[in-house]
């Protein structure tokens, strides 16, 4: 497994009033940042391009105007805080909280579909 994701389902279930969602969730927002968002000693996540997150980021999500305990607590744990902000973290969960669907059950996987959002 990935340190991160077993460490984010150790917080989740440590912490189940602070996480709303299911790990997962919290994963895929993850999994959705810039190199820019990462420390450069980073290397276990893996940074998507500018481009993937800016197209993310046009589909719907709620005007978040501030971060979760959640999202708060994800960066200062992970190590994460000298580049990403937490507000920048829970804007990216929302987006695939509101935007997603199931394309797998086993193991359970999402997936955003850019086009068809806009249709």
């Amino acid at each position: 497994g990935n340190t991160v994701f077993d460490r984010l389902k150790e917080l989740c279930k440590e912490h189940s009033q602070v996480f709303e969602y299911e790990p997962l969730w919290y994963w895929t927002a993850l999994c959705s940042l810039k190199k820019q968002q990462l420390p450069p000693s980073e290397t276990r996540l893996r940074a998507i391009d500018d481009d993937q997150q800016r197209k993310l980021l046009l589909l719907y999500a709620p005007d978040v105007k501030e971060a979760s305990d959640a999202s708060a607590m994800l960066v200062g744990e992970l190590g994460l805080a000298s580049c990403l902000t937490p507000l920048e973290l829970e804007r990216l969960v929302q987006v695939w909280i509101l935007n997603c669907f199931e394309h797998s059950d086993n193991p359970l996987g999402y997936s955003v579909y850019f086009m068809s959002s806009f249709m």
